[in-house]
């Protein structure tokens, strides 16, 4: 890691911060303009080369030491009588000198005769000149050097900078290049103060603001490392505290964060932005948070790792990061505060990088991103993450130690995500879209979309969107559509049945419904078979809900997320399904069981700590009748059964959803039960949780009084997309005791295999 780097930049921000003073208290007045060429008088001229030399006159010497330079340099002194930028804390005349390499090897001496007594501590004012990397402006700030004093001068050094190569890649400026120009001036009433993890330099005049100032760098630096999981390689050296010094930014009065890439760690406090803490505060908060997590992700990474395919990352994390350092509660949007955002609320470019597919790169056609917005877009997933609980934050630092290690960091993201992605990946759009994450607009969902379709007339019953080249479907993506119901005079029985489906059937793939209601968004529902009904669309329609908003949510995908998968969208507008015998789907009650064989399980035994695989044939999953109803085509249903005998509680509790396609020929089931027996003799607990997903389950025979779906035999796998069994055996209330099953894998070619979904009335 290039621990040496981080203590030889520099980042640079302005604050914006009032200080109550009473008059005698009251900071230097000055107009803070940059002297420049003003009123300088030439002093002297002089020839350095590579065998090093001086120049001086009786108030200023600079001494070059041999081999600092590469080749000769004409360097010309100017001096004048000046207060302009630090009113009456100057101490000495200002210097100029021009013609100075930006690439001198070592430090160089320089001496300033003060012209007055000093008073506390003493400085010599050096400017630098750097440059944005992103808007090209460049800027002056001042830096201040230690000094001693010798017979009437100030004594100080100027060091050389860094090795060019080393520099920040991620870092907002870089050192102007070229010969350059130093101004100087020595200074006196300045304080220094130190806490855990800075040491202030400040005019005494500033001293009211100093413990607002730490206390805001103390807790940001604190977030980093706690909240986050980084470090900061400064803490290992014997002097690790970061300098701040508070100096002048001439000319540039609303300047925000730098990152040079010279000096030993400081920061750079701008005087003229004093102003009313109360309202500003929360700038200050995200200016210095983003600082420090420039050099966290400088420490935590080589910048030959923060190529465009990883340094989406950083970009995504610091447009979250925002809301980590700011404790303002009006923060509703990363752009309402950082002006850099270039992507607005409304702009399709905010939210293009999680539906065109979360993989930087994977989507090169018309329209995609650079790697920097596509961060900025991917920020809304990652504060989901962080908020629903799907990924912690300390991962962060995981994250950035497995870049180090040249990993990519989507697949490590997703690799440390809570849950399946057939889960998060869909609930992500459910927050996003309905307002939850930053509260965009709808507007901006509904301005851009990928289809349209209307239903105007009876005439109106079908519309299939198929994948195609502009409507493929990326790994981890999503599409969008509109459904405009203009049918004043539908049928009440007519419902809209939206179906999804790619070449492995609807495993990974499903459907979200949401109306417009007067520019909302309100989520309706979803489906994980494949299918989804929305009901009494006359109903909707006298209601004043003419526009039903779709997404449909691609999770399939493997590293590197690469892929893409061909998909059909089915939109069919029908009237109410019919049982054969004319009326609705009105049965009551469901009994499934799953058989499948060939189970191999993963067994972890806490007493030994050895974890070994285990065998069995031909279990029955399921097997208990949910009681419920139908909604259209949904069957939704719940189990719970408790049955005790002596000391020993055996509990079931379960639910199920089934969707029948629009010709009563299939259906798509997905059911949960959990058992547990509890033995109050011994405390000794056996838990069973079992979750199960199929689709496409063929009718067997005909729908009457009752009905039944099935398939058997080496055929029952191809129907299952997701089969989880998970049993703990051990003490109720201790954890870390008895042992825990997994189900890994299981096959369909034993004999009796089956999937058997059976309903009746009663």
């Amino acid at each position: 890691m290039r621990i040496s780097i981080l203590l030889r930049g520099t980042l640079i921000f302005s604050l914006n911060i009032l200080i109550h003073l009473s008059c005698s208290e009251e900071p230097p007045s000055s107009s803070g303009e940059d002297p420049g060429n003003t009123d300088f008088t030439l002093a002297t001229t002089v020839n350095i080369g590579a065998q090093g030399g001086s120049i001086s006159t009786e108030e200023f010497s600079l001494t070059v030491p041999a081999g600092s330079f590469s080749q000769s340099n004409e360097i010309k002194l100017y001096s004048k009588e000046d207060t302009t930028l630090f009113g009456e804390d100057a101490a000495t005349k200002m210097f100029k000198l021009e013609g100075l390499p930006s690439d001198f090897t070592t430090t160089i001496r320089v001496a300033l005769k003060y012209n007055r007594p000093l008073t506390d501590e003493s400085y010599i004012a050096v400017s630098e000149d750097i440059a944005d990397q992103f808007t090209g402006e460049s800027s002056t700030v001042y830096d201040l050097k230690e000094t001693s004093d010798s017979a009437g001068f100030l004594i100080g050094y100027i060091e050389p900078p860094p090795d060019n190569s080393s520099l920040f890649y991620l870092g907002k400026s870089t050192s102007v290049k070229g010969e350059v120009d130093k101004i100087l001036q020595g200074l006196d009433k300045h304080k220094t103060t130190e806490t855990i993890n800075f040491r202030f330099k400040y005019p005494i005049s500033y001293e009211p603001f100093i413990p607002e100032l730490s206390s805001i760098l103390e807790k940001n630096y604190e977030l980093l490392i706690d909240s986050l999981g980084l470090y900061f390689g400064k803490d290992i050296y014997q002097d690790s505290l970061w300098t701040v010094e508070i100096t002048k930014f001439p000319g540039k009065s609303a300047e925000y964060i730098w990152y040079e890439g010279w000096r030993a760690g400081s920061f750079y406090v701008n005087s003229e932005r004093i102003s009313n803490i109360s309202i500003l505060k929360s700038e200050l908060e995200i200016e210095s948070g983003l600082s420090l997590l420039y050099i966290a992700s400088d420490e935590q990474v080589d910048y030959e790792y923060w190529d465009s395919g990883n340094s989406w990352f950083f970009h995504t994390l610091r447009v979250w990061s925002l809301e980590l350092f700011s404790t303002s509660k009006n923060l509703l949007y990363p752009d309402d505060y950082y002006p850099y955002f270039s992507l607005r609320q409304g702009d399709w470019n905010y939210i293009y990088p999680v539906f065109s597919g979360i993989k930087y790169g994977a989507f090169t056609g018309y329209g995609s991103l650079d790697f920097t917005s596509h961060g900025f877009g991917m920020a809304a997933l990652l504060k989901y993450l962080f908020d629903y609980n799907k990924l912690q934050k300390y991962q962060v630092g995981e994250i950035y130690r497995a870049i180090q290690e040249g990993k990519d960091p989507l697949a490590t993201l997703i690799e440390k995500i809570n849950g399946l992605k057939a889960d998060w990946w869909p609930d992500f759009f459910k927050h996003y879209v309905g307002g939850g994450i930053y509260n965009i607009s709808s507007s901006v969902f509904t301005n851009n979309i990928y289809g349209e379709w209307s239903i105007n007339n009876d005439d109106d019953t079908l519309r299939v969107y198929d994948s195609d080249e502009e409507l493929r479907y990326a790994d981890l993506s999503a599409k969008s559509f509109i459904i405009n119901l203009n049918h004043s005079t539908i049928d009440e029985s007519k419902k809209l049945q939206i179906t999804i489906e790619g070449d492995g059937g609807s495993a990974g793939l499903s459907t979200l419904v949401f109306s417009n209601n007067n520019s909302t968004l309100e989520y309706l529902g979803q489906t994980n078979t494949g299918i989804i009904e929305i009901s009494d669309l006359k109903g909707f329609y006298d209601s004043g809900i003419r526009q039903f908003f779709l997404v449909a949510v691609n999770s399939l995908g493997i590293p590197p997320y690469e892929d893409h998968s061909d998909i059909k969208l089915t939109l069919k507008v029908g009237g109410k399904p019919d049982n054969g015998g004319g009326n609705e789907l009105d049965y009551t009650h469901c009994w499934v069981i799953v058989t499948v064989g060939d189970e191999t399980y993963e067994v972890t035994d806490f007493g030994t700590g050895n974890t070994y695989e285990s065998y069995t044939c031909c279990q029955d999953f399921g097997d208990v009748t949910y009681e419920g109803s139908f909604s259209g085509n949904t069957f939704t249903g719940n189990y719970s059964n408790t049955i005790e005998s002596g000391t020993i509680t055996r509990t079931w509790e379960g639910t199920i959803t089934i969707d029948i396609d629009g010709a009563l020929e299939f259906a798509n089931v997905s059911f949960t039960l959990n058992f547990t027996h509890y033995d109050s003799n011994n405390s000794q607990e056996t838990k069973i949780d079992e979750k199960f997903i199929a689709a496409n389950i063929p009718l067997n025979g005909s729908l009457g009084t009752t009905g039944t779906y099935a398939v058997e035999g080496n055929q029952t796998c191809d129907h299952i997309l997701s089969l989880e069994v998970y049993h703990k055996s051990g003490l109720a209330n201790d954890p870390n005791t008895g042992s825990e099953e997994n189900l890994k894998s299981f096959d369909c070619d034993v004999g009796g295999e089956r999937i058997t979904i059976f309903f009746s009335k009663e």
